[in-house]
């Protein structure tokens, strides 16, 4: 009996992602692009772009969009926030009592979930993208250096300074005048990390053990390494962090159509985009 097949659709502030599940929640096919300007385009492109690979057999039966563009889905059988999609992919990953961190491009998001995979509280930070994946490309570009090098040239500091500024634009401005000044570049970048991780703390206070998502601590292992060898903190990596919440929503997805269906919305967006 072929798989039915399940989609989440994740848009975020900086990049578009898209997850197909099969029956077994096992992950057929991702897609990760930038977000750009045009949200209702680029959810498009990246569900057609997971759907129409070869290894995906047939439509998925059920769709759902989550993330800060969700409501631009337009093809999507329901929207599901991010926190509750987050919170369905690590309890699918990490069946236990944990706090889930998100640093996003231009937001975090501290989330508490008991051992039922409830969510007990959560925390957002939309005020300012200091302390994100927008906050450590301000820099990188500020000192012209390749931000997959940044962690490289971090993990050679020796001394953390503490960085007065809580805008991302000051702060890249100070940390490029305090070098100018003398500062270690290698010390500047290894504060910039522990600048992230402190806003976090200022959110809410972290309880092990911490799953982590998002984008930025995939590509910046380093900040799972200064939680678990500086503060002490047990930490979970799910299989690809960049989307839970993706996977989650495809989880979702599924628990959907097995309890109501497919909806007839889905059948006339079908016929539209093929």
């Amino acid at each position: 009996m072929d798989s039915n097949y399940f989609a989440g659709i994740d848009i975020g502030s900086s990049t578009a992602k898209a997850v197909i599940i099969n029956d077994k929640n096992e992950i057929i096919n991702y897609i990760v692009e930038k977000t750009g300007t045009k949200m209702q385009d680029i959810a498009l492109s990246v569900y057609n772009q997971c759907k129409n690979s070869d290894i995906v057999k047939k439509e998925p039966s059920y769709v759902v969009s989550t993330g800060y563009g969700r409501k631009n889905v337009e093809f999507a059988d329901t929207d599901i926030t991010e926190i509750t999609c987050s919170a369905k992919g690590s309890f699918y990953y990490f069946p236990q009592k944990s706090t889930i961190i998100d640093i996003g491009g231009q937001d975090n998001k501290v989330i508490f979930i008991n051992g039922k995979g409830i969510i007990r509280e959560f925390k957002l930070n939309r005020k300012c993208a200091a302390g994100t994946g927008a906050f450590l490309e301000e820099i990188c570009w500020r000192l012209d250096i390749p931000i997959e090098k940044m962690q490289i040239i971090a993990q050679k500091g020796k001394s953390v300074k503490s960085l007065n500024s809580y805008c991302s634009v000051f702060a890249s401005t100070e940390i490029l005048e305090r070098i100018r000044n003398g500062e270690k570049i290698e010390d500047m970048l290894i504060s910039a990390y522990y600048s992230i991780i402190r806003r976090i703390f200022d959110m809410a206070q972290l309880e092990s053990p911490v799953v982590l998502s998002g984008g930025v601590v995939q590509y910046h292992i380093i900040i799972e390494n200064i939680l678990k060898e500086k503060y002490g903190l047990q930490t979970l990596r799910p299989e690809i962090p960049q989307i839970l919440p993706a996977f989650g929503a495809a989880l979702i997805a599924k628990e959907k159509y097995l309890k109501n269906g497919i909806s007839e919305k889905k059948t006339e967006i079908n016929v539209a985009i093929k």
